[in-house]
């Protein structure tokens, strides 16, 4: 949604009217929200100023939403108007939509209501510009037909003698110099269109006066067209001697106008669909029906590929299988955002000649979404114009899943609020009932000292459940820009960053891959500190040249952003359990798509594999559960994959996959 919008809020509750606005205004300061607390005075908001969306309640003293809206739809048909009701009911909703109402939301008790009425706003003010764009762009090309050349004709009435350019020969499919007589030039219209015509001519004989009329023509040459034809009198002493017209081919200006409104009619259903097929689907099925675009295909980006959505044919075009998102014609359009024709695939290098019978190629960006493809068996079959009704068809579908994503992302925010609130009020309520128990004790007895020090591993307990917490959040942020990053150099910043006591790490791989740097250390940090928390200490490092031995002052080194990093406050451990005694070691090395971090500690069970993703899930007393819910996240947010197997020496293997290596050194 570009540039400013202007809301009318009509709403009898005053307070309600001023929250509305001023949610609706915060997160988005393009929007602007004008109140009324009667239709009436919304109506006199709207003939002194312009608005690009009304939002009104349905119960109003004086008049109904559904009067409001009929009174608007009366002067402006075709303005937004959305019912933000707290009134529902399919009588309400049914007499809303025969009023022309755009949309229809029933208020809630929660926050989150505004946020879909931000969306609904947003989808209805881009479908009301993208409609006052089409109607320019018809009025410009009518504009533009006004100074296209024309056949011009002349009938003489005292010689019966005709004359007409070879421009309008050529209109009805004649060779130049073809007498055509006016009564021969009347059988070329279309059988329903002749009386039309040669009542118009009569009228000009009779009673002089001109006529201007579209009209359809089937040429000599069989083939149909649109014309616009003209004529008007030319009188000595008040008789007609001559009619004089012109004719006009405007095929290609109503082909264009069809295409145009049927591309603007398919669009609501593009925009209204559940789900990103669903969206590519109706696109390609667009393409072919509306700009036959027979072989077309949509790919989306997933990580570092362009996938295959839908497509128009059984037979593929160019991309029709995955490919990453810096090959062939279509990682060039997405990579620079800028339509791309291939007029002859024979003769173009950088085209990935997918199939002998194709000889040109279209590829259209969808945003930041993907691409659409389409191909053809002509040489040249894509010219400008198609390249224009690919671009304002796409840009629906680049709407419809930019929506689709934040609809995803809201989701999967109130998830992940619920989520971290159950685990606020189970995981923090036994330390915390600890602490007050014990301090109740403490106040009691005489001898405090066992109490207080419960109570100060209660709070030790919070602190560190707290700061997982944090981490796990911030996990689920949306990673930031990828770039190259040497897996070696990050594993080796991340291992110091982790308290590793006796653990050494051995570091393998060479790979250079496209990440974000900051989250694949928490990554490492997460996998690294499970590693070495759930190990014995009976194992030696082995000798060998890549191993690095494990800090022993970790605090030294660790960034004090514990969320950034996934570190924690905690003091090392001294006991066997901590990994101050772990003798563990951790390999990180190259898979062909991916990387691994492996140990040769005690592993994880086959059956709770699945389990220790979980947040929270946890075999350790002293442990959150929250590391490898963090390890997933980021794996999550960068389009990757994670699994877990046996390593060799019989310990735990992360296995990463899907990732894209930049270089390998």
């Amino acid at each position: 949604m570009d540039g400013p919008v202007r809301v009318l809020h009509v709403d009898d509750d005053p307070d309600f009217g001023e929250l509305t606005a001023t949610m609706l205004a915060r997160d988005d300061d393009r929007v602007t929200v004008e109140t009324a607390t009667r239709a009436t005075e919304g109506l006199e908001l709207l003939e002194a100023d312009q608005y690009d969306c009304v939002v009104s309640d349905y119960e109003m003293p004086g008049m109904t939403g559904i009067e409001f809206l009929e009174a608007v739809r009366a002067s402006y048909p075709e303005l937004p108007f959305i019912l933000f009701t707290g009134r529902g009911g399919e009588a309400v909703a049914s007499d809303a939509i025969s009023a022309g109402v755009t949309d229809y939301l029933q208020k809630g008790a929660s926050t989150e209501q505004f946020e879909l009425l931000h969306n609904r706003i947003e989808n209805a003010v881009e479908g009301y510009r993208m409609g006052q764009k089409l109607e320019r762009q018809l009025d410009l090309l009518t504009e533009a037909e006004e100074v296209a050349n024309i056949g011009v004709w002349e009938y003489d009435l005292r010689e019966d003698a005709s004359y007409v350019t070879d421009e309008a020969l050529r209109i009805h499919g004649l060779e130049p110099g073809t007498d055509l007589p006016p009564d021969r030039s009347m059988e070329y219209y279309h059988p329903e269109d002749r009386p039309t015509v040669r009542a118009a001519f009569q009228r000009v004989i009779r009673e002089q006066e001109p006529y201007d009329m579209e009209l359809r023509l089937i040429g000599d040459d069989g083939e149909r067209r649109w014309v616009r034809s003209r004529g008007s009198p030319e009188t000595v002493d008040g008789e007609v001697v001559r009619v004089r017209g012109s004719i006009q081919d405007i095929t290609d200006r109503k082909q264009r106008q069809a295409v145009l409104k049927a591309l603007h009619r398919v669009a609501p259903a593009i925009q209204t669909e559940d789900t990103v097929e669903e969206v590519c689907k109706q696109t390609v099925e667009a393409a072919a029906d509306i700009l036959e675009m027979d072989l077309c295909t949509i790919m989306t980006r997933e990580g570092e590929w362009l996938v295959p959505r839908a497509t128009s044919s059984e037979t593929l075009p160019d991309g029709s299988r995955p490919m990453r998102v810096d090959q062939g014609q279509a990682g060039k359009t997405y990579q620079t955002a800028e339509s791309n024709v291939v007029n002859d695939i024979e003769e173009a290098d950088d085209v990935d000649k997918a199939k002998e019978s194709y000889r040109s190629g279209l590829s259209v960006p969808i945003g930041d979404q993907g691409v659409f493809q389409a191909v053809s068996t002509e040489t040249g079959a894509f010219d400008d114009e198609d390249v224009e009704f690919a671009e304002l068809l796409l840009s629906h579908t680049e709407s419809a899943l930019d929506r689709l994503d934040r609809e995803r992302e809201l989701e999967r925010q109130n998830d992940r609020l619920e989520e971290f609130a159950g685990i606020v009020s189970h995981d923090l309520r036994n330390p915390l009932n600890v602490a007050e128990g014990r301090l109740e004790m403490a106040m009691e007895s005489d001898e405090p000292q066992e109490h207080l020090e419960a109570v100060a591993r209660s709070q030790d307990r919070m602190e560190t459940l707290i700061e997982e917490l944090l981490a796990l959040a911030r996990a689920g942020e949306t990673i930031g820009s990828l770039e190259p990053v040497e897996l070696a150099a990050v594993a080796r910043r991340a291992w110091e960053t982790v308290d590793t006591g006796d653990a050494t790490l051995s570091v393998t791989t060479t790979a250079t891959i496209s990440a974000d740097p900051d989250r694949l250390q928490q990554l490492f940090e997460n996998l690294f500190r499970n590693a070495v928390e759930h190990s014995s200490t009976s194992r030696q490092p082995p000798a060998d040249d890549a191993v690095e031995h494990g800090s022993t002052s970790p605090r030294s080194h660790a960034p004090e952003d514990a969320v950034e990093h996934g570190s924690t406050n905690r003091q090392p451990q001294t006991d066997d359990s901590g990994a101050g005694g772990s003798d563990v070691t951790v390999t990180v090395g190259d898979l062909e798509e991916g990387f691994y971090a492996a140990d040769d500690g005690p592993g994880i069970p086959a059956e709770e594999r699945e389990q220790v993703f979980d947040s929270g899930y946890t075999t350790s007393e002293d442990g959150t559960g929250f590391g490898l819910g963090i390890v997933q996240n980021v794996v999550e947010a960068h389009g990757w994959a994670v699994t877990i197997t046996e390593s060799d020496a019989g310990g735990a293997r992360f296995e990463i996959t899907g990732v894209s290596a930049v270089t390998e050194v």
